[in-house]
């Protein structure tokens, strides 16, 4: 776009279009965001020296201000959807993390699956233990836990994690 006076007022050069994957999280998308935004600069200027940009004004009243995120906003609200808590998870990834607290320590997740069931106890509540996940209740369906960080721990699989962390049935994220 061209810069002027506003922040991302300036009329638009070229742009484009990308679907964001419905497992992709915020670093996979800036990455390829990134590699596209290099591209489009580099036809960008192929275009502008020939002759064949021309620049459109935005329409402003189709402009969204989107506030700075602050680490708070990465908490678990499990009485909302599992689709809307794996948005939240997937969004905040890497930063500022999505997490929940376990034992009164965080636990950041990094990975989950969406499980459609009818509600059945408490948002929040463990109500499986598998193998390979941990299923969380939600205000609507469940949440499969699958990649976590516990404080001051790394990163793993919820395959490693519970075998030096057991979860029992009934514990209650909060």
């Amino acid at each position: 776009m061209v810069m002027d006076e506003g922040m991302d007022t300036g009329d638009i050069l070229l742009r484009a279009e990308t679907p964001i994957g419905k497992e992709e999280t915020c670093e996979t998308l800036h990455d390829r965001l990134a590699s596209l935004g290099a591209e489009l600069l580099s036809e960008t200027l192929e275009k502008m020296k020939v002759g064949f940009i021309r620049p459109i004004p935005q329409d402003h009243s189709k402009a969204t201000y989107a506030p700075p995120l602050k680490k708070e906003d990465g908490h678990i609200d499990w009485e909302k959807g599992a689709e809307e808590i794996d948005r939240q998870v997937r969004a905040f990834n890497p930063w500022p993390g999505a997490f929940t607290k376990l034992g009164g320590l965080l636990l950041k997740v990094y990975k989950g699956e969406v499980r459609e069931k009818a509600p059945s106890g408490k948002a929040g509540t463990v109500v499986w233990v598998g193998s390979d996940f941990l299923e969380v209740e939600t205000g609507k369906g469940s949440y499969l836990l699958k990649e976590v960080q516990l404080e001051g721990r790394r990163r793993m699989a919820i395959r490693e994690f519970l075998s030096g962390h057991p979860v029992p049935v009934g514990t209650v994220f909060q």
